[in-house]
């Protein structure tokens, strides 16, 4: 019983060690991915593309349901969005969840967004966004790098209403093709 019982121990104390490095090293990898997200924000402030492309790695996809889109085809969406804002206002993220899986940490990233597009010449509106991307990191040489962004929530808004909505037209119709 004795045997037993040590056996038990041993294990519960390395169960506890390892618990304990673990969350350790997720601390370690959250404050280290912190500055990454600091870095996006501004990129988007700044309405830079290539900036953001530079906190990518080789091989970086986006991901959206069923799609996975490569680098070029993301850098060529983000600067297509980029270039229809007139000014982009404010942008948050926030690492909400953390997981390490080997050499990769996976990231729930809880963002919101707002801006001004200008649809028509002479009229601008209030663009706006918030959900959730799920966001894998990759260590490399120079440090900490995205390998793919997932949306899994997105809200989009226009002067406040649902994108569906908005696009119907003022009369909440929706539109048929």
């Amino acid at each position: 019983m004795r045997g037993a019982y040590r056996v038990f121990v041993v294990a519960l104390i390395a169960a506890m060690a390892s618990a304990s490095w673990a969350q350790g090293n997720e601390r370690a990898v959250r404050k280290a991915l912190e500055p990454m997200y600091r870095k996006m924000e501004q990129a988007f402030l700044k309405r830079d593309v290539n900036a953001v492309m530079a906190l990518t790695a080789p091989g970086f996809t986006g991901k959206s349901g069923d799609e996975t889109v490569p680098a070029d085809k993301v850098k060529m969406q983000i600067g297509m969005q980029f270039a229809m804002l007139k000014e982009m206002k404010s942008v948050k993220m926030q690492i909400a969840k953390l997981a390490i899986k080997g050499k990769d940490a996976i990231v729930v990233n809880r963002y919101a967004f707002s801006g001004v597009i200008e649809p028509q010449k002479g009229k601008t509106v209030k663009m706006a966004d918030q959900g959730v991307t799920r966001d894998t990191w990759q260590k490399t040489a120079q440090g900490w790098r995205l390998l793919q962004i997932e949306t899994v929530k997105s809200n989009p808004t226009i002067d406040g209403k649902p994108l569906k909505e908005a696009m119907a037209g003022k009369s909440g119709e929706t539109r048929k093709p």
